[in-house]
């Protein structure tokens, strides 16, 4: 079996300073944005703490967190104030924050996992007019949005055989770089969406007019889909899909909640309306009226079974 090595990058540094020295400046600067080349050897893992490999801290987790905290930075003041009250009105103000302090936790988002590949024009249909209107439509607002693009390709001796043929692979690889490079879904989405318009025939060889208009950079692209680094992020995308319960049939595989939603895939801003539990877009008063489709466009099937090695 092949075996995938890690990207071994240059440095960054212009020139050499002493540590003092670089204190200093960074003092005199503020903090310094994170380079491409520094995410890419972060998402290599090799310079990714161990604790942060295993433990993914999602930005409404820390806010969550931030407002605990808040909360139990008045706690020893309440409890002395407490101490000082009659019982009955100190009962009533146990309640009250024990009413309270879940509410300072917020709503959670809905997760929405999209398990697709490049090339499919089903996949393509879905992104196209399911998933890019949430950008619109404030449903993103209410999202945690996956996309996970390796779909029913599988792994022989070390190596990937995609249903659409190498060019598959390819623009599978170069969609998981762009993911993995700029996590903030409002980034790599557009490129995505952009990659989904192109010309199936051509789209391997014209997806870098997508950088461009999405606002990437395409060093770090080329960097990381034409390297080991690439094959490797999509191993641990193959690896993930490999493991969904129940095994995926097709593509667009849509799980909301962790739950797929088999042939009613198109109807997923109505799944996505029903399981939010906070105040909801205008839009889910409309989706509310509408019949729940029971046959979808079309499905990329999965032409076979592998026992895949990673």
């Amino acid at each position: 079996m092949a075996t995938v090595g890690f990207l071994a990058l240059p440095s960054w540094d212009s020139e050499l300073v002493s540590p003092l020295q670089g204190r200093q400046q960074q003092q005199r600067r503020g903090p310094r944005a994170e380079t491409w080349q520094e995410t890419l050897r972060r998402i290599s893992g090799d310079s990714l703490p161990y604790h942060s490999r295993i433990y993914k801290i999602s930005k409404y987790q820390l806010d969550c967190a931030r407002r605990l905290l808040s909360v139990l930075n008045w706690l020893p003041v309440y409890i002395r104030t407490m101490e000082k009250l009659a019982p009955a009105r100190c009962a009533f103000l146990l309640i009250l924050a024990l009413v309270v302090l879940p509410s300072v936790q917020g709503v959670e988002k809905v997760k929405v996992e999209l398990y697709s590949e490049a090339l499919c024009p089903y996949c393509a249909d879905f992104i196209i007019n399911y998933l890019n209107p949430f950008f619109n439509n404030g449903l993103i607002d209410i999202v945690e949005l996956r996309i996970i693009p390796y779909g029913n390709a599988r792994v022989l001796d070390g190596s990937l055989i995609c249903q659409h043929g190498p060019d598959e692979c390819e623009l599978n690889i170069i969609q998981t770089c762009a993911i993995r490079l700029w996590p903030k879904v409002t980034d790599w989405f557009p490129f995505i969406y952009c990659l989904e318009t192109l010309d199936r025939r051509t789209a391997a060889k014209n997806w870098k007019s997508c950088v461009h208009p999405s606002r990437l950079d395409l060093e770090p692209l080329i960097e990381c889909s034409a390297t080991p680094l690439g094959a490797k992020l999509e191993m641990e995308f193959a690896a993930e899909t490999d493991r969904l319960q129940p095994p995926h049939k097709y593509v667009p595989w849509v799980l909301v909640n962790g739950e797929p939603l088999m042939d009613n895939y198109e109807d997923v801003a109505s799944y996505v309306c029903k399981a939010y539990q906070g105040n909801k877009p205008a839009v889910c008063s409309r989706l509310e009226h509408e019949t729940i489709k029971t046959q979808p466009a079309g499905l990329c099937v999965r032409e076979y079974v592998s026992q895949a090695s990673y």
